[in-house]
């Protein structure tokens, strides 16, 4: 594996919080009636399902596009390839329950793979 990524992504894990912040304040604005609890398990599971695996997703580009843009990008194309491959799985009769412990994980470890076989 290469360093390079490593580096970038302990750089980046504090942009991430600051956005997860920036959510929760956000949510907590629109959604002021509902509990602390539901408005952070929203914003975790948009966190979860969305912008972790589209910014692992954009890895590949780190060096061309910056945090901001391959976060954007990514969490557009994560929702897009999440809702289509879950739409398939669902028709090849997998419960939809199940597409959340292994849709996100499945992309993020795929676009880390992709970022590190980059170069060689």
């Amino acid at each position: 594996m290469k360093k390079e990524i490593f580096d970038l992504i302990k750089k980046e894990v504090l942009y991430f919080i600051y956005l997860l912040l920036l959510f929760i304040v956000l949510f907590e604005i629109a959604f002021y009636n509902d509990s602390f609890i539901t408005i952070l398990r929203s914003v975790f599971s948009i966190f979860w399902l969305f912008i972790i695996p589209g910014y692992f997703g954009m890895l590949y580009w780190h060096d061309k596009i910056d945090f901001v843009q391959r976060t954007l990008i990514g969490s557009a194309v994560a929702a897009g390839l999440i809702g289509t491959i879950s739409y398939y799985l669902g028709l090849a009769g997998l419960n939809l329950k199940y597409h959340v412990f292994i849709l996100p994980p499945l992309i993020i470890i795929l676009g880390f793979l992709l970022a590190n076989m980059k170069k060689k």
